[in-house]
């Protein structure tokens, strides 16, 4: 379900103007699993942490006159000022330990909402990457992105134009 062209499938299909307005997609048509520890194939790990920001959300269903709670996938993206992303899992543990696989780490300075298919939002963010000596991270560059090109660079890594 995590892997990149799905995904980017997935991404292509929320960004079509739909005749329901507020159409939520439901599982195989996820862009992540939302129970899943990460995004397998993405370019930046994205933990659960973020299915929120990833417009994931457990929503009421009504199969067989029977109500489930079922996850389901929408295009209004909310990255926030402040949240922190890394290329690897191994960056969310302990310091010491995360710090050495890092290559890439991606922190947002500042965001609005996606509020709908014509308002997507905007996310800016710095890249930083490890500094020489290995002991912290430098800022290389700053973007800004809609909260859906955003989505885009986590799964592919392409699209950025310095800002």
């Amino acid at each position: 379900m995590s892997s990149s062209n799905n995904a980017l499938r997935i991404l292509e299909r929320l960004a079509q103007p739909s005749g329901k307005r507020g159409e939520r997609l439901t599982d195989p048509d996820l862009l992540r699993d939302p129970e899943g520890p990460g995004t397998p194939g993405w370019f930046v790990h994205v933990p659960p942490c973020f299915n929120d920001a990833l417009d994931l959300q457990q929503s009421r269903r009504v199969l067989n006159k029977v109500e489930h709670s079922v996850w389901t996938q929408g295009a209004r993206f909310t990255f926030k000022t402040g949240d922190v992303l890394y290329d690897t899992p191994i960056a969310y543990d302990s310091w010491a330990e995360g710090m050495p696989p890092v290559r890439l780490c991606i922190q947002v300075t500042a965001a609005t909402d996606a509020s709908s298919s014509i308002d997507k939002g905007s996310v800016s963010f710095d890249l930083l990457k490890p500094a020489p000596d290995g002991s912290h991270l430098v800022r290389t560059s700053s973007h800004v992105l809609t909260q859906e090109d955003f989505v885009r660079f986590l799964i592919t890594g392409e699209g950025l134009t310095p800002s």
